[in-house]
């Protein structure tokens, strides 16, 4: 059994020439998995944080009106003596 060499048998295969739309169906395709991937990440990523940061400003400001404390959340650090 003769071993065939893969490149010599690339090399005698013809390969037609791409069609003329071809990068403009390659850039719609592309463009319409950017646009749905950068959505999805702003929708599952994004709006949930901006959502909490947003929920706890409003606490923060609800529970200073209420009580006349400034500091809402205050930090339990070690050196805190509260």
């Amino acid at each position: 059994m003769a071993k065939i060499n893969l490149s010599d048998q690339l090399r005698t295969v013809d390969i037609p020439p791409p069609p003329d739309d071809f990068t403009d169906r390659v850039h719609r395709q592309l463009n319409d998995w950017l646009l749905t991937s950068h959505l999805l990440d702003f929708v599952v990523r994004a709006l949930p944080m901006a959502f909490g940061h947003f929920a706890r400003a409003v606490v923060a400001a609800l529970v200073s009106s209420l009580t006349g404390r400034f500091d809402p959340f205050p930090s339990k650090g070690e050196n805190d003596e509260r």
